[in-house]
């Protein structure tokens, strides 16, 4: 069940909207070994700024049940490639915050993980 959400300045062309958020599933699939049908990515374009000026950054949230803490530096290495290479957005103007929430904190299916 992870989820990424990135919020940022840099609006993209919608393809390359789409192929941020595939790859970032790709990302996430391969470093937590998760399949892609368990994960979603939103990419929404919002007013921000960083360090006092609107140059491209960016504000995400990874969340997943049960996220090992050696995953973390990984994926934001990856993660920040990836907006350098398609958002023009440096390593050093985004943060990326890692939740592992509990079970019984997390919904689907009209329940919790928990049961």
């Amino acid at each position: 069940m992870p989820s990424l959400n990135i919020s940022s300045n840099v609006s993209l062309p919608k393809d390359v909207e789409v192929k941020v958020m595939l790859e970032a599933s790709r990302i996430i699939s391969e470093e937590l070994g998760k399949p892609m049908s368990y994960i979603t990515v939103s990419y929404q374009t919002v007013s921000m700024i960083w360090n006092g000026t609107g140059d491209p950054c960016a504000s995400m949230r990874l969340s997943s049940l049960g996220l090992p803490v050696e995953a973390n530096a990984v994926i934001s290495n990856r993660i920040a490639a990836l907006l350098d290479e398609h958002c023009g957005i440096p390593p050093n103007r985004y943060y990326l915050e890692f939740v592992s929430p509990e079970r019984s904190h997390m919904g689907y299916n009209g329940k919790t993980f928990a049961g």
